[in-house]
């Protein structure tokens, strides 16, 4: 078994748990889970606005310099409620940062994925090569429906965009194969994976194992109930590499860990 690369893994403070560095290093060694994607976790309060992302991505871009062997790349995180003038954070996060792209979860912000101002954020990310931007869905969220990350992808098919916990339920993960079907810059992230009816397995089958990511939902979890769903899946060994670890490698321009 080659490396693993969790896509998913939160690090900071939010509403329901203070999360540090050193928590996240010890989960993921129980796990032996060798590498992550981290972001802050999106519950975090904004009482500061645009200052609260700010010291989010801050701790973000610090635990990408203390431990750069076992964090891959970052994503940084902005609030669409502060509106335009929050477009300098995201051209800081990936300019100044260096942080790989954005992450958001409009459930936390009260703005939907498809509305005027995630344009914005997302135009200024597509300045910077290789932006990723990971948006978490819910089949049946009024502000992070699975259609709308497809508006997103169409209006910028150089950016790369993560749906994230897109396997959750069963509805979900029928329009989560859509939308990868339909949109070849989105990527599958199957942390928070549904166990019922084999949701991983046939989504591979359909839409293949180029573009499904590992991602454990970090650090919402003791035992990560994804890697053992990705290890026991009936599906052959080299899309489990993929998964695991190559098509992370690849979205992230990982060279140093090949």
């Amino acid at each position: 078994m080659s490396k693993i690369i969790d896509v998913h893994t939160q690090i900071g403070y939010g509403e329901e748990v203070p999360f540090h560095v050193e928590d996240t290093l010890r989960l993921m060694d129980a796990n032996a889970i060798d590498m992550a994607v981290i972001s802050p976790i999106l519950s975090y309060p904004r009482p500061l606005g645009i200052a609260s992302s700010t010291e989010q991505n801050d701790n973000i871009a610090e635990c990408l310099a203390r431990f750069p062997d076992r964090f891959a790349a970052g994503l940084g995180a902005v609030d669409p409620r502060n509106g335009a003038s929050a477009v300098g954070e995201v051209r800081r996060i990936m300019g100044e940062l260096k942080l790989a792209g954005l992450v958001f979860d409009n459930d936390y912000t009260g703005l939907a994925i498809d509305h005027p101002t995630m344009y914005k954020f997302i135009q200024a990310a597509s300045e910077y090569d290789g932006a990723v931007v990971m948006v978490n869905t819910v089949q049946y969220s009024v502000l992070k429906a699975p259609f709308m990350l497809g508006k997103l992808a169409r209006a910028f098919p150089n950016v790369t965009f993560i749906n994230a916990c897109a396997l959750m339920t069963m509805t979900q993960v029928k329009g989560s194969k859509d939308l990868s079907h339909n949109h070849p810059n989105i990527y599958i992230d199957m942390s928070r994976c549904n166990t019922i009816l084999d949701a991983l397995g046939g989504t591979i089958d359909e839409v293949g194992d180029e573009r499904v990511l590992f991602g454990s939902y970090s650090p919402f979890y003791s035992v990560c109930q994804e890697k053992i769903l990705l290890n026991r899946a009936a599906v052959p060994q080299e899309s489990k590499e993929k998964i695991f670890y190559r098509n992370a490698s690849n979205l992230f321009n990982l060279k140093k860990t090949n």
